[in-house]
């Protein structure tokens, strides 16, 4: 969202130069809400059908087994099948949330995925320990998508 360039051939572009500065872990995240034309799932079809593109540094992507509508679980889950399709992702980073039936769910569900397509990847997850200040701001403006 904030690396965007006005079309989705400049977003591209400086992705690709950003990948030549020597990171060595890239998390690519399109974010919630309505997506660009060029979002994780594009950007990584297009890095794998872009001949002569330098092999870029080990690349994240993000999902989240937490939605509680079944519509959108289903489709964040066709998501990730498409990020991982592409062969490029090699961890996978998962949102943090407090429903541990649906992480329980996601969690199977990127297992079977990982065996389905031979995908060696990564499952990364993460601990929120928040501050009172901060608890305090997630009570008046909670994060879009973490439940």
């Amino acid at each position: 969202r904030y690396q965007y360039r006005n079309t989705p051939s400049k977003t591209f572009a400086h992705f690709c130069d950003f990948c030549t500065l020597g990171a060595t872990h890239v998390l690519l995240v399109s974010g919630t809400g309505r997506k660009r034309k060029l979002d994780t799932v594009r950007c990584l079809q297009q890095l794998q059908a872009t001949p002569g593109v330098q092999k870029p540094p080990a690349l994240g992507v993000c999902f989240n087994p937490y939605f509680p509508d079944p519509v959108a679980a289903e489709a964040e889950r066709q998501r990730l099948r498409q990020k991982l399709q592409t062969r490029m992702p090699t961890h996978v980073w998962l949102q943090f949330g407090s429903d541990v039936g649906a992480l329980a769910q996601g969690l199977e569900y990127l297992s079977d995925l990982r065996s389905q397509m031979a995908a060696e990847v990564q499952v990364v997850g993460s601990l929120f320990i928040p501050s009172p200040t901060l608890l305090t701001r997630m009570r008046a403006r909670p994060w879009n998508g973490v439940f």
